[in-house]
């Protein structure tokens, strides 16, 4: 049985590529993983009013950028060790209205989901999902669709079931110590998406791989979502986007 959490990074603001990211648990890794990031809170003096979170301008004032980085790749390294599993959404913000980010999210949404219940189907299992701030219209109707239903491909008027996917909910910051575990690894991939910094890049990729759900060492459709999928209509500039980003993750 499997317990995961989905989330995005940085959707509202300006960003070169949309990033959402689901990490899968064991359930009986659960309460330790939880264990050992409640002792590394305590070790960097986070109070009850602190948040464990990617992004460096939520680390608290006594709390260096240096030590916040520490910290973080050591959630890496805790979630690697107990054996999390990281599936990624990588969807590029063309300037024009249909592309979003907010729309980018909901299609992150389906695409992970999907994701995860491949993962769950090829470990002949079952699992549950919480999803972090769901801010569409009627919220818990999206839910509600996910479970009866599934996904939605309306220009195909159909649905895809998700049915080893037994339970949605919706959670938030400080609800959980996994919900920061996942929030770190989807903020990492948004940094190695988004930014510059080729050391810092090089330090996240190794995380990543470390916990991307891969075949083969292969992570394009595994732990890896490139979208759009069909990207032979985009422009050229875009292109060497996507095709820099792909190298980047698999590189050695």
């Amino acid at each position: 049985m499997y317990l995961a959490y989905f989330d995005e990074a940085n959707h509202d603001a300006k960003n070169k590529f949309t990033i959402c990211g689901l990490t899968i648990f064991k359930t009986e890794k659960l309460k330790l993983i939880s264990d050992e990031i409640a002792n590394l809170r305590e070790e960097y003096s986070f109070t009850y009013s602190h948040s464990l979170k990617s992004s460096t301008s939520t680390r608290p004032s006594h709390l260096s950028t240096q030590q916040h980085a520490e910290m973080k790749n050591r959630v890496h390294e805790i979630a690697t060790k107990n054996g999390a599993v990281f599936v990624g959404y990588c969807k590029f913000n063309e300037d024009h209205s249909s592309n979003k980010a907010n729309r980018n999210v909901k299609f992150g949404l389906n695409t992970l989901l999907k994701k995860y219940n491949l993962y769950l189907e090829e470990a002949n299992s079952y699992g549950t999902v919480l999803i972090d701030r769901l801010e569409y219209r009627k919220s818990y109707e999206v839910l509600k669709q996910k479970f009866l239903r599934g996904n939605e491909f309306p220009r195909k008027e159909k649905w895809e079931p998700l049915p080893n996917i037994v339970s949605y909910g919706m959670t938030c910051d400080g609800a959980s110590h996994l919900a920061s575990v996942n929030d770190i690894i989807t903020g990492s991939l948004r940094y190695v998406s988004n930014e510059k910094d080729a050391k810092v890049k090089g330090i996240l990729v190794t995380h990543l791989k470390g916990l991307m759900w891969s075949k083969n060492k292969v992570f394009k459709e595994y732990g890896l979502s490139l979208r759009p999928f069909n990207r032979t209509k985009l422009s050229p500039n875009v292109a060497i986007e996507y095709e820099e980003l792909r190298k980047f993750l698999n590189s050695s």
